[in-house]
């Protein structure tokens, strides 16, 4: 397995959570972060595009001191690192840095790095740092980062509901946490508007009988709730797979939930963004987004929200 001591060379250290961070990026991140820092390494916890207004991830910054920076501009770094994403994904901001280095625990997408550690396998990305610490035998005994971990998996994991890998189990098992931030952290997940954008999308289903699949319309949001929903609706008996998405002047930002292996939500996924945009995930989580510029090149007067129905349809029809 990679390991992170070969990282040691580099002074200037930046660490990169991606867009909309969620819990499992910040996390990973501040893993990282504390590994480079007991080698006095110069290093940065950061994150861009939008400001961070999800509850509990304010939360979880403020109550483990989660040296978490938003940036919109970076100047040139000796070494980038990616958590719980890929240089160059839609969901992260490019930066330029001197090297690169991917961290992940998601289905490996076209990119080039420098540095590579993707273990697809995984529930989380923090079950990947905690591997990567303990290889280093870096003590975590810190509560601060052992309960970050720790709620990473649990909010990656569906609440601990997909823990099929011995590494994971292991994880949740061996860290001492503390157990009262985390349940002030599950006690924050929504805000009251989070609530109502998802109980509006709830009513707000196109079901396809034949296929077992539904399509939900979101308002505007976080894309951390369109994952929520998404949880949500994969539990009706009825639905073998559901998309959970929202349209704004950029395009579409969508989750996908799949009960079975046909077919994948990462393959799904890459079939709607195809030529319009990117996506990546597992086989029963994934997301995306399709760019209304490079839309709008190709389709005129098409609807995007018409596109998601009639587009899922094409899909099914092509793997049946």
């Amino acid at each position: 397995m990679f390991r992170l001591s070969t990282l040691l060379e580099f002074d200037e250290i930046v660490v990169q959570c991606h867009d909309n961070p969620d819990a499992d990026t910040i996390a990973s991140g501040y893993g990282l972060y504390c590994y480079f820092k007991s080698y006095n390494k110069s290093v940065k916890l950061i994150y861009s595009g939008n400001i961070i207004t999800k509850p509990n991830i304010i939360l979880m910054i403020e109550l483990l001191k989660i040296p978490l920076e938003h940036v919109n501009t970076l100047k040139k770094t000796n070494l980038l690192i990616t958590v719980d994403c890929q240089y160059g994904q839609a969901n992260v901001t490019k930066f330029s840095a001197e090297n690169i280095c991917i961290i992940d625990h998601h289905v490996t997408t076209n990119t080039t790095s420098d540095f590579s550690c993707v273990y697809s396998n995984l529930a989380s990305c923090s079950t990947l740092i905690w591997t990567l610490l303990n290889n280093e035998n870096f003590p975590l005994n810190d509560t601060s980062i052992s309960t970050a971990l720790y709620y990473g998996l649990l909010t990656d994991s569906n609440n601990f509901s997909e823990l099929y890998n011995e590494y994971d189990r292991s994880m949740k098992d061996s860290l001492v946490f503390d157990i009262y931030i985390i349940k002030q952290l599950i006690n924050s997940n929504l805000s009251l508007n989070d609530l109502t954008i998802a109980g509006l999308a709830l009513l707000n289903c196109k079901m396809n009988k034949k296929n077992r699949f539904a399509t939900f319309k979101s308002d505007p949001c976080d894309p951390n709730i369109l994952g929520f929903i998404s949880d949500l609706a994969i539990q009706v008996d009825t639905i073998d797979t559901c998309i959970v998405y929202f349209e704004n002047d950029d395009g579409i930002k969508f989750s996908i939930r799949s009960c079975n292996d046909k077919p994948k939500a990462t393959e799904l996924a890459a079939y709607l963004s195809k030529n319009y945009g990117s996506s990546g995930g597992h086989g029963h989580k994934a997301g995306g987004f399709i760019s209304a510029e490079s839309f709008y090149k190709i389709h005129k007067s098409i609807n995007m929200s018409n596109y998601i129905n009639n587009k899922t349809e094409e899909f099914f029809l092509y793997i049946s």
